[in-house]
């Protein structure tokens, strides 16, 4: 009986917390600085289980049924954003959560309904992030651009060969188009990799700006910044090199167009 009593008690405390929605592109360290918040944020916020657990790292809106039957045309599906609003809303208070996936819905819902999540930001160096999505095969920003999207319809963009460099390319302004087109709140608290991987001071500072009491953060240990220095070391590749510009590239090709 006291038990039940004391959970309730807890669930309903949790509840009146603004829900914690971690935000930025993938491959930005975010399912590492879920966990961390998770942990660090028990007293206050809880992990969602409304998607049957399958939202291990908190990415609720991966789990859209009828979204996810129709995948292939993500972002451009705009139909669906009521069933990602229903899900925001949902989860606006007493939890932390994440997405580094639906940025055209997230954006929207927050330009909708301000206030109503705290928003930690992260950031990484964008040629970073193409050269881990490149090496992965991950072209799902694609679905982003209108004239691309037809192209990523299953496992088929994987391109090599002399198609390679296109792919690489359709990449790159893919990843800038998102980066320059879904604008988050300026309430975001941004986080840089650079500094999260230097110290827990970063990550813990950033919670308490937004209104949080963390628990002890303590994940930058020895191991773990031995792994990211090895991971920092692709900027010294010549690949790196040739990403870097091909994003600056793309970057002043949208200025000198006017697009933003």
């Amino acid at each position: 009986m006291l038990a039940g009593f004391f959970h309730t008690l807890e669930v309903r405390l949790l509840a009146t917390s603004n829900s914690l929605l971690i935000i930025g592109l993938p491959r930005s360290l975010s399912t590492h600085i879920y966990q961390v918040c998770r942990r660090v944020l028990k007293k206050e916020l809880r992990h969602p289980t409304s998607t049957g657990g399958a939202a291990t790292s908190g990415e609720i809106l991966n789990y859209v049924p009828d979204w996810f039957g129709s995948k292939r045309l993500g972002e451009t599906r705009m139909e669906f954003y009521p069933d990602f609003e229903r899900i925001l809303n949902e989860h606006a208070e007493g939890y932390v959560v994440k997405d580094v996936t639906q940025w055209a819905m997230v954006t929207r819902y927050l330009a909708e309904n301000p206030g109503t999540y705290k928003l930690l930001r992260l950031h990484r160096n964008l040629a970073d992030i193409v050269c881990r999505m490149w090496a992965l095969q991950w072209m799902h920003p694609l679905w982003a651009v209108p004239e691309y999207a037809t192209l990523v319809t299953d496992k088929t963009y994987r391109l090599g060969g002399a198609l390679a460099h296109e792919g690489l390319r359709m990449l790159v302004a893919s990843l800038v188009h998102i980066q320059e087109t879904y604008l988050f709140p300026s309430s975001a608290e941004p986080v840089a990799y650079g500094r999260l991987v230097a110290g827990n001071g970063h990550l813990r500072d950033a919670l308490r700006a937004l209104g949080y009491s963390p628990g002890p953060v303590r994940y930058c240990d020895a191991p773990f910044r031995s792994i990211a220095k090895k991971k920092l070391a692709i900027r010294h590749t010549p690949f790196w090199h040739k990403v870097d510009q091909m994003v600056r590239e793309a970057q002043n090709g949208r200025r000198a167009a006017g697009v933003r």
